[in-house]
């Protein structure tokens, strides 16, 4: 089981932006969570707002619409009422963090197409996004993403 949990935070397989990333199976998800512990978890819905930057340029990556998601949530700029806030990501140094965390999804949603749905805002329904920081290694973070609805 540590040997999963190690993989998680050096994992080799690698997503098309050069991202680490992995998928786990919906009928064992203790495995994943063991060893590590949740720092938050919220809905986030992806709004038009999230795919541009304050200079109006679209981003080019999913990493960056949900930052700029969390951004816009904690400055109070959402309208959408089932987006929820986090107890993390209220500065943009935490916000930051985004570019190195490891994403994990669900195997039956693999992160590939996940992604573009998320660059395109196009995600059906809202993510559940969950951060979690491993217990073995203080300071590695990874994010869950599951879509919702």
């Amino acid at each position: 089981m540590l040997d999963l949990i190690t993989s998680l935070f050096f994992m080799n397989s690698i997503a098309s932006n050069g991202s680490a990333a992995s998928c786990i199976s919906y009928d064992e998800p203790h495995q994943l969570y063991h060893r590590s512990m949740e720092v938050t978890d919220y809905i986030a819905a992806i709004d038009p707002d999230d795919l541009v930057g304050s200079d109006g340029v679209p981003f080019s990556g999913f990493r960056d619409v949900l930052r700029q998601d969390r951004a816009n949530v904690h400055r109070g700029q959402t309208t959408d009422s089932i987006e929820t806030p986090d107890s993390f990501f209220t500065t943009p140094e935490r916000r930051g963090l985004f570019e190195s965390m490891n994403v994990v999804t669900w195997c039956y949603e693999p992160l590939e197409e996940l992604a573009g749905r998320i660059e395109s805002g196009t995600v059906a329904g809202f993510l559940e996004v969950t951060v979690f920081e491993s217990t073995v290694h203080p300071g590695n973070y990874f994010i869950h993403i599951a879509t919702v609805g």
